[in-house]
């Protein structure tokens, strides 16, 4: 009898999960590439805003500044929105992965010989692992799992560090330099007057 319920419940489960991702997935895919191609077009346009700061007039470099920075405010801000359903995602693909472990142990192999028709020890993982597409996504062709998102992420941020950042610092080090040796060349030049 419990038995019975048990896999009815299980070819629900099992139901709305493909209604779901059946619909959600190829949609939520295109949703998110269109979102990587922004982020691709914001880097872009970030490196551009400081490429033209450091060849426009101070009066500009203001806005340009401020502009460029809420930029990076955006991206630092809508990262954190648009990764959260890839972490709900990723858990599920994590959650799955722990049930299938547990259908490793040993206890659990003997209650699947116990509960399968033909005592197969192994009954319960092998459709637990034949049920893992059902249950876990695929974005962009990749699989969610933490790794691959933490992968995305970093991969992101090294890429706006080499693209807009260090530039930056560049940039600001010639300043300083420049800056530097010029305010020693006019201390050596008064102290040539002065002798």
């Amino acid at each position: 009898m419990a038995v019975g319920r048990v896999q009815a419940n299980e070819k629900y489960l099992v139901k709305v999960s493909n209604i779901l991702k059946h619909y959600w997935e190829g949609p939520t895919s295109l949703f998110y590439s269109i979102l990587v191609l922004a982020y691709f077009f914001m880097i872009f346009y970030i490196a551009v805003t400081f490429i033209e700061l450091k060849n426009e007039p101070s009066a500009k470099q203001m806005e340009l500044g401020m502009n460029a920075a809420g930029f990076v405010v955006f991206i630092l801000v809508s990262l954190s929105v648009m990764l959260k359903p890839l972490y709900g995602m990723a858990n599920q693909a994590k959650e799955w992965r722990i049930l299938v472990d547990h259908f490793r142990t040993k206890s659990s192999k003997n209650v699947s010989m116990l509960l399968s028709p033909n005592h197969d020890a192994n009954a319960h993982l092998t459709s637990a692992m034949g049920l893992k597409p059902v249950f876990t996504w695929v974005i962009l062709g990749a699989p969610m799992s933490f790794a691959w998102l933490y992968s995305v992420v970093v991969t992101y941020a090294a890429t706006i560090w080499t693209v807009v950042v260090l530039p930056m610092i560049s940039d600001y080090g010639d300043m300083l330099k420049t800056d530097i040796a010029g305010k020693l060349n006019s201390t050596l030049a008064n102290m040539h007057r002065g002798l």
